[in-house]
């Protein structure tokens, strides 16, 4: 889930200002972030127990739902317009009906595919590489109008409410069905997605409450802001990318090395589900507590918990896995809770200064959502690269985790050097 709230669906000019209720929207937003984890995190640990998924593997699925959900956030905004404006009884609601229809056929496809598995071949494995196609579209065309229900018609204190209120939620739902998940996994991984069906099904009946469309996106008051949160802006726009590029480099790996560490099956996804956890007060605290405003320590320290919560979540069971398990496991969730910390902070460190600093301008557009895919895709690249190599027999199994790490820890220095040219950059023209 991004920090985008993209206007691209908001209502016709001219047109009445309707504010969706809060509740519609963290109600549709709950059930949708349970999917939405679940397919984008907790699909490895299902594929690897319903299809015998390796790193490789995992890595290659992470690339293709990333690349698709670059194609659905950039394509929303400008078919929906097009759409909207040839057909007078399209309306955005309509539109996210569509979407959690699809999204629950092909949730259901691993399962019916399972019953043909023997003509099909490969298991019906098939069926979650098509899974991972689909759904990158739809939740990445889906999530930019839900984000402009949430905004549209709010402005000042109540939108930055509204947008608090709705981090804690979707963050915490999402934590807690890596938990729910956990003793499904090994028992039944494909009735795990059937059952998202449900969820996609149940979220259509909060539609007629959110209202047809969006409300018009309202802006601040004109205010001035510190010349600080120019730069900090610059800063914290290539850092949310940075944030998604770590998760989606560590994300498909967890559970071989969770399985290696000896971790059961059922207590996989909670464990692997520790940054999720960690993140939600960590919401919580950044929400109630201002001290950080204008302060670079926030971008600096989120960083530097993202690229040191790797590095102990990769390097730590590889280091300490074959002497003491028990040892590489601490390692490996302190590495994780590290990484929850750094991805809190960016992620509201980036949308509280987009307010700010644009007077609440929530369209930021197709190229924000561009980078954010950018993010996805590069980290399960990198880890492709590593993983192809140790497959391909060029590397030894023992030069994953310092390649991937070496990789990784390249993109996160250019990262990092970039958005502090682009702060220095947008001081000197202030």
């Amino acid at each position: 889930m991004t920090t985008t709230l993209d206007p691209g669906a908001a209502a016709a000019p001219g047109s009445p200002a309707r504010i969706a209720p809060l509740w519609a929207v963290c109600v549709f937003s709950i059930l949708n972030s349970v999917t939405t984890t679940i397919l984008t995190n907790g699909v490895f640990f299902l594929a690897r127990e319903a299809y015998g998924f390796g790193t490789l593997e995992n890595y290659a699925l992470g690339m293709v739902a990333a690349g698709m959900y670059i194609a659905g956030a950039l394509a929303v905004g400008p078919a929906l317009a097009r759409a909207c404006q040839r057909y007078a009884w399209l309306s955005h609601r309509a539109v996210l009906c569509g979407i959690m229809l699809a999204l629950s056929l092909v949730c259901c496809l691993p399962w019916a595919a399972a019953g043909f598995s023997d003509n099909l071949g490969a298991g019906g494995s098939w069926a979650i590489w098509v899974l991972a196609a689909c759904q990158g579209p739809l939740s990445g065309a889906m999530w930019p109008i839900v984000e402009s229900y949430l905004a549209g018609g709010r402005r000042g204190a109540p939108l930055r409410h509204a947008i608090g209120t709705w981090n804690i939620l979707w963050s915490l739902s999402g934590a807690l069905s890596f938990w729910l998940m956990g003793p499904l996994v090994e028992e039944g991984p494909r009735r795990v997605l059937a059952a998202l069906a449900m969820l996609c099904l149940g979220a259509i009946l909060v539609l007629p409450a959110m209202g047809a469309d969006p409300g018009r996106h309202l802006d601040d008051d004109g205010h001035e802001v510190p010349p600080v949160y120019e730069r900090l802006l610059a800063a914290f726009r290539v850092l949310l990318p940075m944030s998604y590029f770590v998760i989606s480099a560590l994300s498909p790996n967890l559970p071989v090395a969770l399985e290696r560490l000896g971790v059961h099956a059922d207590w996989r996804t909670p464990l692997a589900a520790t940054w999720m956890v960690v993140r939600v007060p960590a919401f919580i605290l950044l929400a109630r507590w201002h001290g950080w405003h204008g302060k670079w320590w926030m971008a600096t320290a989120g960083a530097a918990f993202l690229g040191n919560g790797f590095a102990l979540a990769v390097l730590g069971p590889v280091l300490a896995g074959s002497a003491s398990p028990v040892a590489g496991i601490i390692l490996l969730e302190a590495g994780l809770a590290m990484v929850g910390l750094g991805m809190a902070m960016v992620y509201v460190g980036a949308l509280y200064y987009v307010s700010a600093a644009r007077h609440s301008a929530v369209g930021a557009g197709g190229s924000h959502e561009a980078l954010i895919g950018a993010g996805y895709v590069a980290g399960p690249a990198c880890g492709l690269a590593a993983s192809g190599g140790v497959a391909a027999g060029v590397l030894p199994e023992a030069a994953f985790a310092p390649l991937v790490l070496g990789l990784v820890g390249v993109v996160l220095v250019g990262g990092s050097v970039l958005a502090w040219r682009k702060a220095r950059s947008r001081g000197l023209r202030n």
